[in-house]
């Protein structure tokens, strides 16, 4: 049976134990900022691509370049957003 009245272990996480964290760590940002250039660069070849397309009455190339626009954007906007939704998560707790 679990308390039901907030007890709390005291267990947390140590992650200086881990020799290799701060590499890892080091790591995963360095991933997260390639991702997010790689990500801005579609869109804005995507925008440029759309723009042009547009103009020009390609427009099923305008159709795609607006979908890789739009998608790179809300890509862009998850993965800028993943650390803070990681540290909400890590937060929320048992709940008993």
């Amino acid at each position: 049976m679990f308390p039901t009245s907030g007890y709390d272990p005291g267990v947390t996480p140590d992650w200086s134990f881990l020799p290799f964290m701060g590499t890892l760590k080091q790591l995963v940002g360095s991933t997260v900022a390639v991702g997010l250039i790689g990500l801005v660069a579609a869109g804005a070849i995507g925008a440029v691509t759309w723009a042009l397309a547009t103009a020009f009455g390609a427009h099923r190339a305008a159709q795609y370049a607006k979908w890789a626009t739009l998608g790179s954007v809300g890509l862009a906007m998850v993965v800028g957003g993943i650390s803070g939704l990681v540290r909400w998560a890590a937060g929320i707790g048992a709940g008993w």
